[in-house]
């Protein structure tokens, strides 16, 4: 069992008991719009067929544990909180695992302040625990562990510039059972507390230098200008040379930015995107009579024969079988 960590033990009240975990095994995309638990995330799959991953979540020491395993190639976006900030800590984070298009190792910590865009890629394998607490809570912990939070590190999101040490990402990953039992995160009270105080002690010390947010370069704002244009005009047709002029660059540019930081084309993006968009209005509720053409052509896509198979090659289920699943047989051809 685990036990506070040296030093901390006299700062600290008695550790809760053992918290309750409940589990989810992920094989569909929606359910990782709770890859941060109740924040309500847009999530996005880049691996084909039926997903995979776990995530378990539990209160304790005044605050909300996510534990996720990602199986599959995906990329969640939005505020991971509308009230609380959130801390995160990579406890694995293979090659192409990003935060706002940022590269991310195992390590990396998180500060995600309330109500703030977030935008994360998570390659298959990644692994993390996210803390979301009040601000007053997180000062609370703060001054029990005699120590001040630094105003530049909890004022705006972004990637602390130094990484957890790796004797604490080991202990973390061993008390929230990522290395022998995926998914397992039966982690004590102790080990919770530990959690919060190895976060809060790595950014309540005087940072280095500012948080990495800032602006993207090169290909990675290529790619975010893209994206948000592909948004704003998904109802529409959208070609390559309208991305690339959205973007402030060439074709060729646009082509070599997106399979750099995605690796897919900006063309396989933009059918990927409508494929999750045509995913969404499917299972999403609606008056009793749904059909899969029309949800299909608001979602942009147009080539009908084609749909079926993209769909699932990407979702590992044809469309008609993700409808009937959310409304019986209420379907429309």
């Amino acid at each position: 069992m685990s036990e506070l960590l040296p030093g901390v033990a006299g700062l600290l009240p008695t550790p809760p008991p053992g918290p309750r975990w409940s589990r989810t095994t992920v094989t569909r995309i929606e359910e990782l719009q709770d890859a941060v638990h109740g924040a309500g995330l847009d999530a996005i799959q880049f691996s084909k067929g039926s997903l995979t991953g776990s995530l378990a979540v539990t209160e304790c020491a005044g605050a909300t544990f996510t534990v996720a395993e990602m199986g599959s190639f995906i990329g969640i976006r939005g505020p991971l909180h509308r009230d609380r900030f959130t801390l995160g800590v990579g406890l694995g984070q293979p090659p192409g695992s990003k935060q706002w298009m940022r590269d991310v190792d195992t390590g990396t910590v998180g500060v995600f302040v309330p109500g703030e865009e977030h935008h994360g890629l998570h390659a298959a394998g990644s692994r993390y625990i996210t803390v979301a607490l009040s601000r007053e809570r997180l000062e609370e912990i703060a001054a029990h562990l005699e120590l001040v939070l630094d105003s530049a590190a909890v004022s705006s999101s972004g990637l602390h510039p130094r990484l957890l040490p790796e004797a604490q990402v080991s202990r973390l990953a061993r008390d929230f059972g990522t290395e022998r039992t995926p998914g397992r995160a039966d982690a004590s009270g102790a080990a919770c507390w530990n959690a919060v105080v190895s976060a809060v002690q790595h950014i309540a010390r005087p940072p280095r230098r500012d948080l990495l947010r800032g602006p993207a370069t090169g290909y990675a704002r290529i790619v975010a200008r893209a994206r948000d244009y592909v948004m704003a005009h998904l109802h529409q047709s959208i070609s390559a040379e309208e991305m690339a002029r959205a973007a402030s660059t060439s074709v060729r540019s646009l082509h070599r930015a997106f399979v750099s930081v995605l690796g897919e084309s900006p063309g396989s993006y933009v059918r990927r995107v409508r494929l999750h968009r045509l995913r969404h209005a499917l299972t999403s509720p609606t008056p009793k009579r749904r059909s899969v053409s029309r949800a299909a052509y608001s979602s942009g896509i147009t080539h009908l024969g084609r749909m079926a198979r993209w769909y699932r090659e990407t979702f590992g289920e044809l469309p008609s079988e993700t409808l009937a699943r959310g409304t019986g047989n209420d379907i429309e051809p």
